[in-house]
Order: C-alpha cells, then sequence, then structure tokens
C-alpha cells in the first residue's frame, strides 16, 4: 500500500481543498469594498488557538469519523477561504492581504489533515508511528505560531496601508 503514504494523504487533503477552495471563489461575487475597519486590533493568542483548534479537528476527527471529519473540516475552511478572497476579488490589495500568513497557514493544516487521516490507517493496523506523530504536531504548533503572528503584526500594515488607498 505505498499509495497510502503519508505524502500522497497530504497531496489528497491539499487537492481536496483547492477544488473546494478554487469552487467557492469562482461562485462568489465580488464586493464593492469602500472602507476597511482599522481599529480592530486582532489577538495573536485568540488567532492561533482558533487555529490550533481547527488543526485538532483535523487530527482528532479523522480517526474519530474514519476520515470524514477530516474531509469535511478541510472543505468547510476552504470554502470558507475561498468565499472571502471571491468577494474581495475586486479589489487585488484585499486579496494580497489573505496571501502572507495563508502560504504557512494552509500548508500546515493539510499536514494535520494528513495526520488526521494518518492516524485513521494507523488506528486500523493497531500500529502508530510516534515519531510521526510527535513531529507533525511540533510543526503544527511551530507554524500556527508563526502564521498567527504574521496575521497579528504584518497584515495589520497592509490592512492601515490598504485603506488609506480607499
Amino acid at each position: 500500500m505505498k499509495w497510502l503514504s503519508f505524502k500522497n494523504i497530504y497531496f489528497v487533503c491539499l487537492l481536496v481543498f483547492l477544488i473546494a477552495f478554487f469552487i467557492s471563489y469562482m461562485y462568489t461575487p465580488p464586493l464593492k469594498i469602500s472602507k476597511i475597519n482599522t481599529t480592530v486590533n486582532p489577538s495573536m493568542t485568540g488567532i492561533f488557538l482558533n487555529n490550533l483548534r481547527v488543526a485538532f479537528l483535523l487530527v482528532f476527527l479523522g480517526p474519530l469519523t474514519i476520515g470524514l471529519g477530516t474531509f469535511g473540516v478541510i472543505i468547510f475552511n476552504a470554502i470558507l477561504a475561498g468565499s472571502f478572497l471571491g468577494s474581495v476579488k475586486s479589489e487585488e490589495s484585499m486579496v494580497l492581504l489573505f496571501i502572507p500568513h495563508a502560504l504557512i497557514e494552509i500548508p500546515v493544516l493539510m499536514l494535520a489533515g494528513a495526520l488526521g487521516i494518518s492516524l485513521t490507517l494507523q488506528l486500523f493496523k493497531l500500529k502508530f508511528n510516534l515519531k510521526q506523530i510527535v513531529l507533525c504536531i511540533t510543526i503544527i504548533i511551530i507554524g500556527l505560531l508563526i502564521a498567527s503572528t504574521i496575521e497579528t503584526h504584518i497584515t495589520t500594515i497592509f490592512v492601515k496601508e490598504i485603506s488609506d488607498k480607499l
């Protein structure tokens, strides 16, 4: 069962995400944006904990739902991200706000999804790869910390710059 390697599972999770994302993006009509609220100060802790909650749903729903819950969370988040970007696609600068943290956050969440599916398969075999589990969880936590730092500190700088131009 070489086709069930962790790398292949990761790419299946990513493919499912991208398909749902692009369908959602294409079918969401753009909105006219006239003003951005720049008084919002996002909490790094809040963003990190929310993303960590999503990551743990991706990991633990895998074994609990034979992988269906993991794919459900991947699809839901892809639709959410695609709808957001679809609604602001008429303003390229707004789309660019998404990119800095998403370049880290999305691959890390797909890693969590792949781990959830992998744990499901390991559960069926009753043979767990503890080294893989610990390594993935460590990468997930560090990656989400980096993504939440970018989203909190760097994205807010871009928001202020963009709001001046609208």
